[in-house]
């Protein structure tokens, strides 16, 4: 895994031999050190798809290419660099076989065995399977509705706790319900995954958090991985309670954003170097456990295993799909939001 201080040149090598060099993206309040003008050899199309981040587009400007509307989603019309923008779906019917070998876009085939809850969960076991409970035990316990019902109601009813329902391939927070009894169960359907929820997390402030990491795979094989040396830190807005009354507020089990920004308790942090407001930088939340006696470079460094062990869990897949859709490796990457809770 690959994590270190970016260069701020427009071109730069790769980290690994024999690799082509890289493009490098700035925030749009980050400058260049090659100069604001970007190389006419450079100026070159971007397609990018309906619904794409500001920011992203932001960025791509700054390096100087045009950008291209894509509107058709349709891969056989790209030519050279593209950006997607889909949410995790029940299904996928992206047809890899249409890409050319001279575009590059930011998807992976297969990657829905790391993107959707419930095959993360199937291959998470199988990995324990092969390699013991002790290496992969970072994932709380999980069974997928409907295949492992009656294994869930047998360990829900074994002993009262709480459980959170999340449907699989959703996102911002929709769906999730906090469970104590299999009664208490949605109805649905389509598949459903069940964990037994974490009643001991780390707070800050009273509060609930998690991290959002970002993690850059350019390669599965062999498996190359840049960890992106900040992130965010999303808080929760009430102060966290694992009295079961509390279970249906979501401003206090929820971390995601999208929930949160709608609390009238949430507030911005309009200075990142603050330990204020409820969404912190990555590098905020090291300074803050710096500050309370902790050892951050320890958390980081146990963090990059859990990247490393996640990445992992969907590699079996990918590189099949890869072997069977790609005329090229050269052509797909993936960019992997990953979510960790500290407890």
């Amino acid at each position: 895994m690959a994590s270190h201080t970016m260069s701020r040149r427009r071109i730069r090598p790769s980290l690994f031999p024999n690799f082509p060099p890289f493009l490098t993206f700035l925030a749009p309040s980050d400058t260049y050190e090659d100069g604001e003008d970007p190389v006419e050899e450079l100026c070159l199309n971007y397609f990018v798809a309906a619904g794409t981040s500001p920011l992203v587009l932001e960025s791509l400007h700054k390096f100087g290419f045009k950008i291209k509307q894509w509107t058709s989603r349709e891969l056989k019309e790209l030519g050279g660099p593209a950006w997607d923008h889909l949410l995790v779906s029940e299904k996928s019917n992206v047809l890899f076989a249409d890409i050319g070998g001279d575009v590059k876009i930011n998807k992976l085939p297969g990657s829905a065995s790391l993107s959707r809850k419930d095959r993360l969960c199937t291959n998470y076991r199988w990995l324990q399977d092969q390699f013991g409970g002790t290496l992969f035990s970072f994932l709380p316990e999980t069974y997928n509705i409907p295949e492992d019902w009656t294994i869930l109601k047998e360990k829900m009813m074994e002993h009262r706790s709480a459980w959170i329902t999340k449907p699989p391939a959703s996102s911002c927070g929709n769906g999730i319900k906090l469970v104590t009894d299999p009664a208490q169960i949605p109805e649905r359907k389509t598949r459903l995954s069940v964990q037994r929820y974490i009643d001991n997390p780390f707070l800050i402030n009273g509060l609930k958090f998690d991290l959002r990491l970002y993690v850059l795979v350019t390669s599965m094989d062999p498996i190359k991985i840049y960890l992106y040396h900040d992130g965010l830190v999303r808080f929760a807005t009430k102060p966290y309670s694992a009295n079961e009354e509390h279970f249906g507020d979501k401003f206090m089990h929820l971390t995601n954003y999208s929930v949160n920004k709608d609390s009238n308790s949430f507030q911005f942090n309009e200075a990142p170097s603050e330990f204020s407001g409820h969404k912190w930088s990555l590098k905020t939340l090291w300074k803050y456990l710096e500050c309370e006696g902790f050892d951050h470079a320890k958390v980081v460094e146990e963090i990059k295993i859990v990247v490393i062990k996640t990445i992992l869990c969907g590699h079996y897949d990918i590189i099949e799909g890869m072997e069977k859709e790609l005329k090229s490796d050269y052509t797909c990457y993936k960019l992997f939001g990953v979510d960790i809770m500290l407890d």
